[in-house]
């Protein structure tokens, strides 16, 4: 096996252009954003075997060229997976496929390969959650830990679906985001069997409504009509929760989620 000791990204990059020379070639650096580990990858097998944390910022010219670089590998359980999404919105494709092919591609074969901690973060306020739906319903089920979304805009099914995929992730937050539609959520029978612990919802409304009131009791309405949801402890987070605790309260019992608590610092 080659060892090489990296400085930059560059040098990765450089590596991973000349790695047809060796049958396995293990490249370590201890500064190399954005993660922070020895990394050995085999090239006959297309796997990188060791690494604990990715995380890109796509405004970053040397993030996008890295996450191009990586595609055709197949990514090991990792600690942390995180992306910051880019202004211009120009890389969804490349995400998507980075997302289908070098996580889910791998670990949908090997059911011991987990992400602990996943997070996905919008530029903007609001920005649609549509484009990348195609690969995040895939990527929750991988995740053990946590599971956070920021600043989306989403459509009712979309929420529904991040949360029926999320449902095994012990701690899920999908804060400061706009749910488009009115009305409770309907989870049909996606949630049951559900195991989270943490359901974090801080900041999140649903646009047409325009109050923390009104969503806070669409999201708890459609919870309870889930039975593996009412008959365990769950805490929930919400605006609602900080500035009318007493009332949010009476909310959970009326629909008969008097197991789950509130968090609202």
């Amino acid at each position: 096996m080659k060892r090489f000791v990296l400085n930059n990204q560059i040098e990765l990059l450089n590596w991973l252009g000349r790695l047809q020379h060796f049958k396995t070639a293990s490249l370590y650096s201890d500064k190399l954003e954005p993660y922070n580990t020895s990394v050995i990858i085999n090239k006959k097998k297309q796997n990188i075997k060791e690494i604990s944390e990715l995380k890109f910022n796509l405004d970053l010219k040397e993030h996008i060229e890295l996450l191009k670089q990586l595609i055709p590998y197949k990514m090991p359980p990792l600690q942390d997976l995180t992306f910051d999404l880019d202004k211009t919105l120009q890389n969804t494709e490349l995400l998507n496929e980075f997302l289908s092919n070098s996580i889910c591609g791998h670990i949908l074969t090997n059911s011991s390969c987990l992400i602990q901690v996943f997070n996905f973060r919008a530029p903007n306020s609001f920005l649609s959650i549509s484009p990348y739906m195609a690969s995040l319903p895939k990527v929750l089920p991988l995740v053990s830990e946590a599971a956070g979304f920021r600043d989306f805009s989403l459509e009712k099914a979309e929420f529904e679906d991040l949360l029926a995929a999320a449902k095994n992730v012990k701690k899920v937050e999908i804060s400061w985001c706009s749910i488009e539609g009115s009305g409770q959520l309907d989870f049909g029978d996606k949630l049951e069997g559900s195991t989270f612990e943490i359901l974090d919802f801080w900041g999140t409304i649903f646009k047409s409504e325009g109050d923390d009131r009104t969503s806070f009791m669409n999201i708890v309405k459609g919870l309870a009509e889930v039975e593996s949801v009412r008959s365990r402890e769950v805490k929930i987070r919400s605006t609602y929760c900080k500035w009318n605790k007493k009332k949010a309260q009476e909310v959970l019992e009326k629909y008969g989620l008097t197991k789950m608590s509130l968090d609202g610092n």
